[in-house]
């Protein structure tokens, strides 16, 4: 997504949001919809170990991940 300077930074995913997370231009600082559905995590229990994959595939860079909190709604 986006091209150099692809900053997620206050970047919120969620599944009502009115944008795509593919449309969106870099940095994203604003609430996007996820290219993959969060829907199958409804009702799941919110103190259960998940893992996180991070990828960058961007050829000749890399990234960072510097901070991950995690808040759950019950809408």
């Amino acid at each position: 997504m986006g091209a150099n300077g692809e900053h997620f930074s206050n970047t919120t995913f969620d599944i009502e949001a009115d944008h795509a997370i593919s449309q969106g231009p870099p940095p994203f600082e604003d609430i996007f919809r996820t290219a993959q559905d969060l829907k199958p995590f409804r009702g799941a229990d919110p103190n259960e170990t998940c893992p996180l994959e991070v990828r960058d595939i961007g050829y000749g860079d890399g990234g960072t991940l510097n901070f991950h909190p995690l808040q759950f709604s019950e809408n």
